[in-house]
């Protein structure tokens, strides 16, 4: 297989490398179901544990249907760790 170094794929993809140093592929996300978040509070908890994990450029949570949107490209361990440690309880 030949690789067109010219592509818009590689271009794009060599631009955000030189300019951030890192590229996540857009559209890398990971739903988590998280048990015991029952308000906006809950809600912010989860956030902030999430958002420290490595890997994690953006996190939504959602009390009312108890998931997670987790976009980058995080250790799943250390995703449910981190939710676990708030005090919540997460599955994939």
């Amino acid at each position: 297989m030949e690789i067109n170094p010219y592509s818009p794929l590689i271009i794009v993809f060599e631009r955000e490398i030189h300019n951030n140093g890192e590229y996540v592929l857009s559209g890398m996300s990971t739903e988590l179901t998280v048990e015991g978040m029952a308000c906006d509070g809950c809600e912010s908890n989860v956030e902030e544990a999430i958002a420290d994990v490595a890997g994690v450029k953006s996190v939504d949570a959602d009390h009312e249907n108890g998931t997670v949107v987790v976009e980058g490209d995080p250790s799943i361990d250390a995703l449910v760790g981190a939710v676990d440690d708030a005090g919540y309880e997460a599955t994939v």
